[in-house]
């Protein structure tokens, strides 16, 4: 996709990607000093992103190695910064500005040399996830070497309204929650390792549910995600969270763990299709069990999925964070 010319600062557009074969990104990534991110650099990765000011969800070390396998993330740390990169839809990016206690211009010059490396062919590399709290952002808007793009919308919510549901905002979900539980009186539990058989047969089925009612484009990015969740399921990774049971059976499952300060990242939400009112129960219960840690919960972007805003703006975010990717200027 071509870059919208435009005389702003920041324009409007979506990831351009170019394209080149798995195997030889991954190789060039290796050569380049880059290697496979896995479970055993999830310390490392938190080192990094812990630090940053209000980044967006996916800026987050449990993502990073749950979206590992499906991402192909890659990193190398360099003059102690973090470079991270993805392959994402047959091309490299950088998935995440370079972070690190002294990153500067010079380091987002290298991320762009780097991609070269990766991809001489793409006239046009990108590094996404950038937003406005970067410790650069205000240097990159007005500097005449690059373009920053607006990309997508993340959601951030208020923990004690999202476990009260109170007041006329949250009626809705409020007269869902009460059906939900009188119906089926669920039991709700804190989500554990002995419960990942069944959180994946819950994952399953809802794959099986959620495809015959979504568009063919949207299906594929359901799949993508589906897939990160089976994987940190799976690798057993240290998600906290809560779990429905319906006569014994998980019906409904909300994980994920810590983002900064004050903060939760809502990374994976499942429940069974067949209970159409346990969204706004198992949501409701994770902010229950967040209260005391957490003042704000983020559900992540909304991929431009028109389902996924609609269903995350009904929950009436306090904050809509928007996301940017930064090319060079031609």
């Amino acid at each position: 996709m071509a870059l919208e010319k435009t005389g702003q600062p920041i324009v409007e557009s979506g990831i351009p990607i170019a394209g080149v074969a798995a195997p030889l990104m991954c190789s060039r990534a290796l050569a380049a000093g880059f290697r496979p991110v896995s479970p055993s650099d999830l310390d490392t990765l938190t080192r990094f992103y812990t630090r940053l000011d209000e980044p967006l969800a996916d800026l987050n070390a449990l993502m990073m190695v749950a979206w590992r396998r499906v991402l192909d993330l890659h990193f190398l740390i360099e003059d102690e910064v973090l470079y991270m990169i993805a392959n994402w839809e047959g091309g490299p990016m950088l998935w995440g500005p370079p972070v690190g206690e002294w990153v500067s211009m010079n380091h987002i010059r290298r991320a762009f040399e780097l991609l070269r490396q990766l991809d001489p062919e793409d006239p046009a590399p990108v590094i996404a996830y950038l937003w406005d709290s970067y410790p650069l952002w205000k240097e990159l808007v007005e500097s005449g070497e690059f373009v920053v793009v607006r990309e997508g919308t993340e959601y951030v919510f208020d923990t004690s309204r999202i476990a009260a549901l109170a007041g006329p905002d949250y009626k809705k979900k409020r007269k869902d929650y009460v059906r939900f539980q009188t119906a089926n009186e669920p039991v709700v539990i804190e989500y554990s390792e002995k419960l990942i058989p069944d959180c994946l047969h819950l994952l399953d089925k809802w794959i099986e549910q959620k495809s015959k009612v979504v568009s063919a484009e949207d299906g594929e990015k359901l799949l993508i995600e589906s897939k990160a969740c089976e994987d940190a399921l799976k690798d057993r990774l240290p998600l906290t969270g809560v779990v429905a049971l319906v006569d014994g059976q998980v019906e409904a499952f909300s994980i994920g763990g810590a983002h900064v300060t004050n903060s939760y990242n809502c990374m994976f939400e499942k429940t069974n299709l067949d209970f159409p009112y346990a969204p706004a129960f198992i949501f409701s219960e994770l902010a229950k069990k967040c209260l005391e840690s957490c003042s704000a919960i983020t559900m992540g972007e909304d991929w431009q999925v028109d389902y996924l805003a609609s269903s995350k703006q009904l929950w009436k975010p306090i904050q809509e964070q928007a996301s940017y990717y930064l090319q060079e200027k031609e």
